[in-house]
């Protein structure tokens, strides 16, 4: 009797230790999958994040630059000039812009007058 007892116990122990060997090979597949589904979402992410970023859209600074009104020359002349297309919605969204920046009252400008206008750059020119 006894050495059923001990039959049965070392079937229970062998038994068990089956077990816990098939739940640990679960759980190392489990954990494989995981990391190969973390990996490729990363890199399918990051492929994305890298597309997004390199589209074909030069980034435009915007700086001011001082003018001297010459003889002959209107606001509206001045802006034709310097307005670079794609960075205004049209001429008279430009031409507010200078006469906000230099706070006139209307477009009215005389020869030998400065005037602050905007323009836009490729270039960063970085300050601190």
């Amino acid at each position: 009797m006894d050495s059923i007892a001990l039959y049965k116990s070392d079937m229970r122990r062998i038994m068990n230790k089956k077990r816990r060997q098939r739940q640990l090979r679960r759980n190392i597949i489990t954990g494989v999958i995981a990391l190969i589904l973390i990996i490729s979402l990363t890199v399918a992410l990051g492929s994305i994040m890298v597309y997004a970023q390199s589209n074909d859209k030069v980034t435009m600074y915007k700086y001011y630059t001082s003018i001297e009104v010459q003889q002959g020359e209107t606001l509206w002349s001045i802006a034709e000039k310097n307005l670079e297309t794609g960075q205004y919605e049209d001429l008279i969204s430009y031409i507010k812009e200078i006469l906000h920046i230099n706070h006139l009252k209307d477009d009215t400008i005389i020869a030998g007058q400065n005037l602050i206008i905007p323009y836009f750059s490729e270039q960063f020119v970085g300050g601190y």
